[in-house]
């Protein structure tokens, strides 16, 4: 299972997670889930989970509602 490593240089983490571990894990969810369920999936951190599926929706491979203080995170259809 891949983990956020740190560069020697630069000090800052680096993910090991691709986007399309992300993609499987919403649709092992049904295609829908909350930014926890889909890193308990993955199992990755939720901050890695969240900064993800947020570049997967920059990228229009997703989508996500507000509702109350969460996220729901929602596979489109292409």
């Amino acid at each position: 299972m891949p983990y956020d490593e740190r560069d020697e240089e630069t000090g800052k983490f680096t993910s090991s997670f691709s986007q399309q571990e992300f993609l499987d894990a919403l649709e092992t969810l049904s295609g829908q889930a909350s930014t926890q369920e889909v890193a308990d999936e993955v199992g990755c951190a939720y901050r890695t989970a969240y900064q993800k599926l947020t570049e997967l929706e920059d990228d229009n491979d997703i989508s996500s509602k507000k509702i109350a203080n969460a996220r729901l995170w929602i596979l489109t259809s292409e």
